[in-house]
């Protein structure tokens, strides 16, 4: 019996030195990336892919003003964005699993009773009551949450998979077919049952490897266990200046991203181009956004996610200078593709320094913390340009203004990296 038991010892230090493989066998992180790009892409795509087409529907529908048939969207985003830093407190009581399942049946709900909409006033109560919470608990926080909790090394790579826009491209097109071939009422009941195909993948959610006893991919490496801490409380958070830097630069760069959404079209067409060709512009732009995810959740593993926000933000003000003054139109394909990349790989590179500055135990609190914050940048950068082009009849100003920005996020974006521990060659270089 003694010698069982001083054999176990030995057999525990040989099996701790005994090397950690590239990837364990049965590691199912990946696996959880491809759940979390379905759950995102359904939330997102189905969301904001169809109701672009929609909204002439909407508003022949209830005969009522642009203003009006186009809030649904703005109400989604902007209780999403307030309610951002719930997740982490929800996540805390119940699993990321039942999350998803909850937001996806919202969703359902909430598109198949759009069609019972009396009136415009009731559409919208639908969007705020169901549809805007559905979209917060199926998307992109709990989807990003999981595939970070699975990954320390290649998060950037997990986290561009997963904010890849696939449906974003796909969805306009198919919506407006259906539209044309069923009407609106179908279009809605359709988007509301693809809500439901999310809940086959439920049963297959596993919050974090530790439940199954495995580990994030990256923790055996010792930098990457100094980054492991311990919650923080909000008092702590709220008093790091890392959160409000990290709060200014990102809002700079997504709130140009809302800028450039709202007023490509006019601004293509006020250099004398037409509908058509605007709009085609716009829908490049989206379509490289998938290159861009995967891109920059490259980069942010390989250069550091500050460097890799830098670049992506000097990119972003480089191509800017191109509607300082009229251009010629295969120039302004050149600035869609790029805009496009570069917009869709932010929120990879985001996340991993949100992991790198705080520690993935924070990740969920943070990336809440800084959604709701950005909310002024977000909702204020589109209006106040529209302000500034009513003052002087231009866009130079908002322009000039939104470069100065980015040049001013790359700074932030470069100190912040300075404050990130250095993984080592053997933790991102691995493949």
């Amino acid at each position: 019996m003694a010698g069982r038991i001083l054999s176990e010892p030995r057999a525990m230090s040989v099996r701790q030195r005994r090397p950690t493989p590239k990837v364990e066998r049965g590691f199912l992180g990946w696996r959880m990336v491809a759940i979390a790009a379905v759950t995102q892409n359904v939330a997102v795509g189905l969301t904001f892919g169809s109701f672009g087409t929609l909204v002439l529907a909407i508003e022949q529908r209830f005969a009522t003003t642009r203003t009006l048939s186009a809030l649904g969207i703005s109400l989604v985003i902007l209780l999403y964005s307030l309610s951002a830093p719930l997740i982490s407190p929800l996540l805390a009581r119940t699993s990321i699993r039942r999350v998803l399942t909850i937001g996806a049946l919202l969703g359902a709900a909430g598109y198949c009773l759009l069609p019972l909409a009396g009136s415009i006033g009731q559409f919208l109560a639908i969007f705020a009551l169901l549809i805007s919470p559905g979209f917060l608990l199926l998307g992109v926080l709990p989807s990003n949450i999981l595939a970070s909790n699975w990954f320390i090394r290649h998060q950037g790579r997990a986290l561009g998979f997963v904010t890849m826009p696939v449906f974003v491209m796909l969805v306009p097109m198919i919506s407006a077919w259906a539209l044309h071939h069923f009407g609106l009422d179908r279009v809605l009941i359709g988007i509301g049952i693809a809500h439901l195909l999310v809940l086959p993948l439920m049963p297959f959610v596993i919050d974090r490897p530790e439940q199954i006893g495995q580990h994030p991919l990256g923790h055996e490496d010792a930098i990457a266990r100094t980054e492991t801490r311990q919650m923080l409380p909000w008092k702590a958070l709220l008093t790091n200046p890392s959160l409000w830097l990290l709060t200014v630069a990102v809002g700079i760069v997504v709130g140009g991203g809302v800028l450039k959404a709202a007023h490509m079209v006019p601004l293509v067409m006020g250099q004398g181009w037409s509908l058509e060709e605007a709009s085609f512009l716009f829908a490049v732009s989206g379509g490289t956004g998938v290159l861009g995810a995967i891109a920059f959740g490259w980069l942010a593993d390989r250069l550091g996610p500050g460097h890799a926000l830098a670049a992506n933000s000097v990119v972003q003000g480089l191509v800017w200078f191109i509607f300082l003054q009229p251009a010629p139109y295969w120039l302004l394909v050149v600035d869609a593709v790029v805009v496009g990349a570069c917009g869709g790989g932010i929120a990879a590179a985001q996340g991993v320094l949100l992991t790198r500055l705080f520690g993935p135990r924070n990740f969920a609190q943070v990336i809440g913390l800084v959604t709701m914050f950005t909310v002024p940048f977000t909702f204020g950068a589109a209006p106040l340009a529209s302000a500034l082009f009513d003052a002087t009849g231009s866009y130079w100003t908002p322009i000039a203004l939104q470069i100065g920005g980015f040049a001013f996020a790359a700074a932030i974006f470069l100190l912040l990296e300075r404050q990130v521990p250095t993984l080592s060659s053997t933790t991102e270089r691995r493949t």
